[in-house]
């Protein structure tokens, strides 16, 4: 069963007809909603489905560590709900996702906002302190299958990345080269660049992986978004 219909319920559609788990994948779509309602309706519907006998998958995010957003409305809610489930779900996995990249109409997801702001040449602030994780949603399904059907996963909390940092500054350039347009930018001295141990979840998919940040970046932007400009 499937709860949702963005980018991540979309992607992990094999599971729509298994009756003895809930992907629960419809939550707050923009990070940096202030809207309590939002957030009330996101536990609301949690609650429909936290006590059923099917297995509870449900997607955090590994921003919950990162300083500069720790009393932010959107992660203060992440972690109340990673509590509640950990305290009221009978069976769960939780995992804390990347920055998620693939095909949506969602404004609000990081490269979907930089596309936008460069090549409509908008005033694009950039937080010089900050970085991210990105992974392609293909690899998130990919990595993530067999870890939901093994249930020795079962009642944990795992951080999710490929070891693939980098500076958010750097993130725009990459952008901006691949789409040949340079953004108009106003720095910030703000951010922050955190680290995250995705040590479990690394050692589960290749025992040891080594990522090269900006080779990973530049096959994501061009898959997701030079297609966009034909």
């Amino acid at each position: 069963m499937i709860v949702g219909s963005g980018l991540l319920a979309n992607s992990f559609s094999s599971f729509r007809s298994i009756d003895d788990m809930v992907i629960f994948a419809s939550g707050v779509s923009n990070s940096t909603s202030t809207d309590r309602n939002q957030y009330d309706r996101e536990v609301e519907l949690l609650r429909k489905y936290i006590n059923r006998q099917a297995k509870l998958i449900y997607f955090s995010t590994v921003s919950v560590f990162d300083p500069s957003l720790s009393n932010t409305e959107y992660i203060k809610h992440k972690r109340a709900i990673e509590d509640f489930i950990q305290t009221e779900c009978r069976c769960y996995q939780i995992y804390r996702l990347p920055i998620v990249v693939g095909r949506s109409q969602n404004p609000n997801t990081l490269t979907n906002f930089l596309f936008q702001k460069i090549i409509n040449r908008s005033d694009l602030l950039v937080y010089t302190g900050a970085c991210r994780y990105l992974m392609d949603i293909d690899d998130v399904v990919e990595y993530l299958t067999p870890l939901i059907h093994n249930n020795q996963h079962d009642h944990t909390t795992m951080n999710i990345h490929l070891d693939n940092r980098l500076p958010v500054p750097v993130i725009i350039e990459v952008f901006e080269q691949v789409l040949q347009s340079q953004a108009v930018k106003k720095r910030i001295d703000a951010g922050s660049c955190y680290d995250v141990d995705a040590r479990i979840f690394l050692d589960t998919i290749h025992g040891t992986i080594t990522t090269d940040a900006l080779e990973y970046l530049n096959h994501l932007l061009h898959k997701y978004y030079t297609r966009t400009m034909a």
